[in-house]
């Protein structure tokens, strides 16, 4: 509710959803993980799972292959806290290509070293929630009231020298000034929107902005390749910007005038995660919820609002949309990539969906196997990729 009641209780799990008729509809739920309080990160790593949960964060597995964790490892002890505003916490641990491990509003970074054990080192804090990476490795995030920011050079280079201020090249704004946003319902249900709402009665500019995605899928038009996807769960809609190389730079537009990528007239509408799929789709995470705020920021004017339209009621409502063009064809998942040899995973350093190549060289840098070698020597150099 709005006053975050029974926030700290512990009655989060991490579960896992399985599609086993091949129908496009998930028909079974295991639970993998159990009473959490307030987890906030899932990632996979070798035969475990990345698992946020503040203070810690966990390296849990599942040893007896039942689908359910029984064993938990403490990879980090200041991973957020379970007191004070949970918008601005750890989150969001993403392998890049860098194969380190980056989280969002963390100052720490993770290597996996085989066996369960992780190397940690200092790194900047990025954005608030969600990050994610183009083709050439390069980090994106963003923050509520910032659309999309990045790390053009890596910033391990930057902190060897800890007297270098204001470092270029560093958390660019790639879209400055901020972009505007186009609801297609009055949004009067956001903090503060006494003075963040137009004289129509909608939302601006981005205030809850989440999630960025660079999409390198496949099931979208082939000019979608490369843009940026960002949620804005308080206006109801996801936005797509489109990116165009300046320099050594990137900058991003909206990518359509006067509307928006989706949006919706329903106002429990919440996207609030965005992922390239195995298939190559977009997905989508809507919360479907009517409060959005933490308890710790909400105005007397957003508690009238929840309050005049009843939007603490309906929960249990969340959802997940598979998005694709409409002559995509049916999706057909890269399975087996865990299965696939050495040399196998190699070609699939070429795959022209973004999932499945990222998921192939963390399951080449997991295995350590130093017979992808000849094969990564020949890919370099005879591939036009």
């Amino acid at each position: 509710d709005v006053d975050g009641s029974g926030e700290t209780d512990p009655i989060g799990k991490i579960v896992t959803l399985e599609d086993t008729n091949h129908d496009g509809r998930f028909d079974k739920r295991t639970v993998y993980l159990d009473n959490l309080v307030i987890p906030r990160a899932v990632a996979l790593v070798d035969d475990g799972v990345l698992v946020g949960e503040p203070p810690h964060l966990w390296f849990t597995r599942d040893t007896d292959g039942d689908g359910v964790c029984d064993e938990k490892t403490a990879i980090a002890d200041d991973f957020g806290a379970r007191v004070g505003d949970i918008e601005h916490m750890a989150s969001a641990p993403t392998w890049m290509m860098d194969n380190w491990i980056y989280c969002s509003r963390h100052p720490v970074r993770y290597r996996y070293e085989g066996g369960g054990r992780f190397h940690s080192e200092r790194t900047t804090s990025r954005g608030e929630w969600g990050l994610s990476q183009d083709d050439a490795g390069r980090i994106f995030y963003n923050s509520n009231s910032d659309t999309l920011r990045a790390d053009f050079v890596p910033a391990s280079y930057f902190l060897r020298n800890p007297h270098l201020a204001l470092p270029a090249g560093l958390n660019v704004s790639v879209a400055s000034p901020q972009l505007s946003v186009h609801p297609v319902r009055i949004t009067p249900g956001i903090n503060r929107g006494y003075k963040l709402l137009g004289p129509d009665g909608k939302l601006r500019t981005v205030t809850a902005s989440c999630a960025p995605l660079i999409f390198r899928g496949t099931a979208l038009p082939d000019d979608f390749y490369g843009d940026a996807f960002i949620c804005e769960p308080a206006g109801n809609l996801v936005k797509r910007i489109a990116l165009k190389p300046r320099g050594t730079a990137v900058v991003g537009e909206n990518a359509y005038d006067g509307t928006e990528f989706l949006a919706s007239t329903d106002e429990r509408f919440r996207p609030v995660n965005l992922l390239t799929g195995p298939d190559g789709a977009l997905y989508l995470i809507d919360m479907y919820r009517g409060v959005l705020q933490h308890r710790m920021s909400v105005t007397t004017y957003l508690r009238r609002q929840i309050a005049s339209r009843n939007l603490e009621e309906g929960r249990g409502l969340g959802r997940i949309y598979r998005i694709s063009r409409t002559d995509a064809p049916p999706a057909e998942f890269s399975s087996g990539l865990d299965r696939a040899g050495t040399s196998d995973l190699v070609e699939q350093l070429e795959n022209r969906n973004g999932w499945v190549r990222d998921t192939a060289q963390r399951l080449l840098v997991e295995r350590g196997d130093l017979a992808a070698v000849p094969f990564l020597r020949e890919l370099a150099l005879s591939s036009d990729n």
